[in-house]
This record gives structure tokens, sequence and C-alpha cells, in this order.
């Protein structure tokens, strides 16, 4: 869940140009600046919506209230369906989140199916690594996978 929440982090202070630190509420940085608090908005829209993070850790994690991240991913919400010019640049780091986020998830499931020796994974993942090994296999990701025996 850790590599999650920085991931997305990372994702929306790169698309703002800000760091965390600018964004993060402390008792030493109380900016209120929107150039500082809408990627907080839009990181806490993130964390609530997508990565499914329960608002009383998110606000732990951003320095605000609970409450703040309530009103924060409705202001968000509520920019992008009305067409507010931040709100719509908001959307565009939000489906790139969602798209990143989607991969992890699929990427976690596969993980937990080979960790549970589901046999047709775990058959899948060796004859991967057996092909690999012989270099026998040319991976297109357009094209299934050819048995290289």
């Amino acid at each position: 869940m850790k590599q999650l929440i920085d991931t997305i982090t990372e994702m929306v202070c790169s698309f703002y140009e800000v760091t965390f630190e600018q964004v993060k509420r402390t008792e030493e940085n109380k900016r209120r600046f929107r150039s500082i608090i809408y990627p907080r908005q839009v990181i806490e829209y993130c964390l609530k919506e997508i990565a499914f993070y329960p608002i009383t850790e998110i606000g732990k994690y951003t320095g605000v209230d609970h409450a703040t991240v309530i009103s924060s991913a409705w202001r968000i919400q509520n920019d992008m369906d009305c067409g507010y010019r931040p709100g719509v640049r908001a959307a565009i780091i939000i489906e790139q989140v969602r798209a990143v986020v989607k991969d992890l998830n699929h990427r976690k499931e596969i993980e937990e199916k080979i960790k549970i020796h589901d046999p047709v994974a775990k058959t899948i993942e060796m004859e991967l690594e057996e092909c690999l090994q012989m270099n026998e296999v040319y991976i297109d990701t357009n094209t299934p996978l050819i048995p290289c025996w």
C-alpha cells in the first residue's frame, strides 16, 4: 500500500511541479497558496477515490483533518464535473493515476495467485522463465506467447 501512495504522490507532484514537502501541511508549513493546495487536494482525491485509502489516514499523510479530505475530494470532483479549468487539468493526471493503479493492482493480483500456488499461474510463470532462459521465444504484447517446446 505504501508503494501505491508514494507512486500517486510522486505522479501528482511531478505533474504540478511541486514537491511533497511543499504540499504537505505541517506546523511550519501552513501555506494556503492555490498552487500548493490544489495538488494536495488532487492527491487526497486520488487516494480516496482511486486507491480507496481511509480518509483519516489520508489526513494524517497530508497533514490535514479528515473533514478537509472529504471537502478536497468533493471540490476536485465538482471542478471536473463543471469543466472548471483546474478541474480539467486535474482530470488528466487523475486518469493517468487511475491507469497506473489499475496496472499495479493487476500485477499484485498475479503475484498473489503465484504465492497461493495457483497451478495455472505457476505453470505459466515456469514456462515463461524456461522459454526466456532458452532464448527461444519472442515476446510481443499484441500476440500471445508462443510455446517453445
